[in-house]
């Protein structure tokens, strides 16, 4: 004979409204208490995206089954409306969901290469949401933790492509593997095109990057796993959120083992916006305009909630808010990157805003510590033209090949401009 088929799940939900959230009645048998970090949360993805949920109500009592901190919330607001999702249950059965709604959803297991790839496409819109975020992937485990060594592959070891001297012609733009210090590299640089801005983030003095090991690879950047499965100390501090961003190997900031000295710079351009100008201010003209960009990390971050960039403009001071904390980012990653390709890379959104601010379209920049090639990105995005420095081969190929993946073309190497003896 045939199985017998198993009946079909009735369908309690007998309708959908709207009503004045002051109207409604909280469930006396409610056991969830909801802290202010889930209320902020909640408000930041509210104001970010709006109602996605309907509020459950059981006709039958009258009672709210799920939703009690949105109606909470919407009450505060003064809301005026909220929807609802009518249910049809006896006083028993609103019990039996009442005590599984919320449990059943948290039994639910964590696909982690699924959830890191989701983390990656979202773009937080409030420091409550981005603290949320952070500890979702915590709690998944997603710390960077790699069996085995950490994963080289920001910097491949291979012989650079870039040599010094090469100029890298990138549509309109221009790329040198050179020495911004260096009249001969920078004149070669421009090409006799005068710059009205210089936005650059340089070396601080603070040896973010130990320099090459003795087998010349690079050196790790965050906590790295040594072979018998247990984590180093932290190199130079971790980057991102506690054990949120996996640990990368950098090449060395040139420069970054000594005092920075800003002098040449301050010719380079018109005006100047010079990002870690904190570390030394006491060699930058004073009582000009600071930027300050508020990264919009959580309280747990272990690295700066901000970062103040000298500027040689007059008025008043700036505040720039663009997430940049860990995995939870804000951006697209075409123009973000998935993965940190630069220990001190800064965000293409952060510098978008400041030369839509500052310059006009089709403005000449230079960047003279060009790293990754951030500049350079947002350059391309709003019609201005980059021209930039990069002393170390391996980060002017990292920002060539950014290029190159960004815009779908290809860069032309122009010339050498001078050969360099070992």
């Amino acid at each position: 004979t045939d199985p017998v088929a198993a009946p079909a799940w009735p369908n309690r939900i007998v309708g959908h409204g709207e009503e004045a959230p002051d109207q409604l009645l909280a469930n006396p048998r409610n056991w969830r208490i909801h802290p202010k970090a889930q209320q902020d949360a909640l408000a930041g993805v509210m104001d970010q995206v709006g109602w996605v949920q309907e509020i459950t109500v059981n006709r039958v009592t009258g009672f709210v089954v799920d939703g009690h901190l949105r109606v909470a919330m919407a009450i505060s607001r003064e809301e005026p409306m909220v929807p609802v999702r009518y249910v049809d249950l006896s006083e028993e059965e609103e019990a039996l969901v009442l005590a599984t709604l919320d449990p059943l959803a948290g039994m639910a297991a964590t696909a982690k290469d699924a959830l890191e790839a989701l983390l990656a496409d979202v773009q937080p819109g409030s420091d409550a949401v981005t603290a949320l975020l952070e500890d979702v992937a915590r709690g998944a485990g997603l710390n960077g933790a790699k069996e085995g060594l950490t994963d080289p592959d920001a910097v491949p070891e291979a012989e650079p492509v870039a040599k010094r001297g090469d100029v890298w012609v990138c549509g309109d733009h221009r790329v040198m593997c050179g020495d911004s210090t260096d009249e001969e590299d920078v004149a070669g640089l421009m090409a006799g095109e005068k710059a009205v801005l210089c936005l650059t983030d340089p070396p601080y003095g603070i040896n973010i990057v130990r320099g090459l090991s003795a087998t010349d690879g690079a050196k790790p950047f965050g906590r790295v796993r040594q072979p018998g499965g247990r984590p180093s100390g932290v190199l130079k501090g971790k980057v991102g959120g506690p054990g949120v961003v996996e640990p990368r190997l950098y090449a060395p900031v040139h420069g970054d083992d000594k005092p920075f000295d800003p002098t040449p710079l301050l010719g380079l351009a018109a005006n100047h916006i010079v990002f870690g100008g904190i570390y030394f201010n006491h060699k930058l003209p004073q009582g000009t305009a600071w930027i300050c960009w508020d990264k919009g990390v959580s309280d747990e971050a272990t690295f700066s909630a901000f970062e103040l960039a000298w500027t040689s403009y007059e008025g008043r001071h700036r505040m720039y808010r663009h997430t940049w904390s860990g995995m939870v980012r804000a951006g697209p990653r075409a123009e973000e990157l998935k993965d940190r390709v630069h220990p001190t890379q800064k965000p293409v959104g952060l510098f978008a805003a400041l030369l839509t601010d500052f310059t006009q379209s089709g403005a000449v920049i230079i960047d003279p510590f060009l790293g990754s090639g951030t500049t350079m990105i947002a350059a391309e995005r709003l019609g201005r033209r980059c021209y930039g420095m990069e002393i170390e081969p391996r980060y002017v190929d990292v920002a060539v090949r950014r290029w190159e993946d960004f815009t779908g073309r290809k860069a032309e190497l122009l010339h050498k401009t001078k050969a360099v003896s070992a």
